[in-house]
């Protein structure tokens, strides 16, 4: 992705005089300068503006179109049967590419960038991921050896997300899809050992925030293939050293990596209750009070939350848990209830509860509430404030984990022993309240407490029996 259309480039780079704009052959992309340690640059071609050329400070040169996608810009493989590289495509090939892609309309080119096929036009880039349209008829079986080595990282991901499907979440799907092109732009696209340089993944974690992730991506995209993309004589096509699981296993040792801690202070939550309340649309105000007030993941709760799993009367909202799609219950506090009492009236069971929180939107509203609290707190944050207060006020670690929807069953005793449902549920006593209810009031009474709102629902400090 490039920021913006009309970016510039430093007139010198590495002590050579360069022009933005250039008639692009093979021998004038030749002789442009590797671009300054840990930077890249581009250059236009003159007969085809829209056609760049893209120089990493490893030297590597590659053709894209850059267009605007839904009013994002978005940069294009102008060789969909292979490599962008200067090398491996001809001037002319590239600017008749970049030409087709101009002369498409918005449906067509977002097709285009998602891999797919629309109605009465084909994708330009679907020739390169059509083999694999019938995966689940075991294509990739009939593919020669070849032709499996030569899979790069951006197919063996689609792959990957076409066997998953069912198992991942939407949001997940989201975030697979966007992670490492926007880390290794280059390698994603190259034969998938182009992706397994540990000097490369290194690089990308010293220089690019969020790098960790796309280096998870590449270790779980390996242990897939390892045991998924088979030689004739089933063994793995790919054998190299894996430095991603060695940079995960030594937790980058080799590096100053501290997980982040930012979070809502003490002293800010009833300025942060002023900025989102003020909010023009009042689904805003009830997603990020939602996303406080109950430790759920910004994306899950976006992509997953429907009004069928809200039951105001009981105060409970159900969710899939991480990654293994069984549904679990957690409590819906008072406050949040009332607010979305209103507008649960006037919906369909199936519908959204907050269908204006794309990934665009949530990122607009941190902007907002950073402007309004003079500075950045973001979704995540909110989630780590919540379990903060959780552990500060005397709330066991499991029952936290319980209320965030993480993972509680990676002990012995939750693995062997605490692991049936149905047992537990009919040896409830109906006169105990729910801990996790219990646990989750005192947390929400702390922060309306501290927000000067505990005034406004005086039922909060309630706890509602079963």
């Amino acid at each position: 992705m490039s920021k913006k259309l009309g970016d510039t480039i430093p007139a010198t780079i590495a002590g050579k005089e360069i022009n933005k704009y250039m008639t692009f052959t093979k021998n004038t992309l030749a002789k442009l300068p590797k671009a300054l340690p840990g930077k890249r640059y581009y250059v236009f071609d003159k007969q085809m503006p829209k056609l760049r050329c893209y120089v990493t400070d490893r030297g590597h040169k590659s053709l894209c179109a850059v267009l605007t996608v839904e009013g994002k810009t978005t940069r294009f493989s102008v060789n969909p049967d292979g490599f962008s590289t200067v090398e491996a495509i001809s001037m002319d090939d590239a600017r008749a590419y970049t030409a087709r892609l101009m002369g498409m309309n918005q449906t067509q080119l977002k097709a285009v960038r998602e891999g797919a096929e629309t109605r009465g036009s084909r994708a330009p880039s679907a020739k390169r991921v059509s083999r694999f349209h019938d995966i689940n008829d075991n294509a990739i079986h009939r593919m020669s050896d070849t032709d499996k080595a030569s899979l790069s990282a951006e197919e063996i991901m689609q792959l990957y997300l076409r066997d998953k499907q069912e198992k991942l979440s939407p949001s997940s799907i989201e975030t697979y899809r966007e992670v490492l092109p926007r880390h290794f732009p280059e390698e994603y696209q190259m034969p998938f050992p182009a992706i397994l340089d540990r000097d490369l993944m290194l690089d990308a974690i010293h220089n690019s925030k969020g790098a960790m992730s796309a280096v998870r991506h590449i270790n779980m995209l390996y242990n897939w293939a390892k045991n998924n993309i088979l030689t004739k004589d089933y063994a793995p096509v790919f054998q190299q050293l894996n430095p991603a699981e060695q940079l995960m296993k030594t937790k980058i040792k080799d590096m100053d990596y501290q997980p982040r801690t930012n979070s809502l202070r003490k002293k800010e939550t009833a300025k942060w209750f002023d900025v989102v309340e003020s909010m023009a649309d009042s689904r805003d105000t009830d997603f990020l009070l939602f996303l406080f007030l109950t430790g759920m993941r910004a994306g899950d709760t976006a992509s997953n939350l429907r009004w069928k799993n809200i039951n105001l009367g009981k105060g409970e909202f159900s969710m899939l848990t991480k990654g293994k799609h069984k549904e679990k219950t957690f409590p819906l506090p008072l406050y949040v209830a009332q607010r979305l009492r209103s507008r649960a009236s006037q919906a369909a069971p199936d519908d959204m509860v907050f269908p204006q929180a794309n990934r665009g939107q949530r990122a607009k509203l941190i902007s907002m509430v950073a402007k309004g609290l003079g500075r950045r707190i973001s979704n995540h944050d909110l989630r780590r404030t919540f379990s903060q207060i959780a552990a500060a006020n005397g709330i066991e670690k499991t029952t936290i984990k319980q209320l965030m929807n993480h993972e509680t069953d990676s002990d012995v005793t939750s693995k062997h022993y605490i692991n049936n449902d149905t047992a537990i549920t009919e040896w409830r006593d109906t006169d105990v309240v729910d801990p996790l209810q219990t646990a989750s009031e005192k947390i929400v009474t702390i922060i309306l407490k501290n927000a000067n709102r505990i005034g406004e629902s005086a039922t909060v400090v309630a706890i509602r029996k079963k």
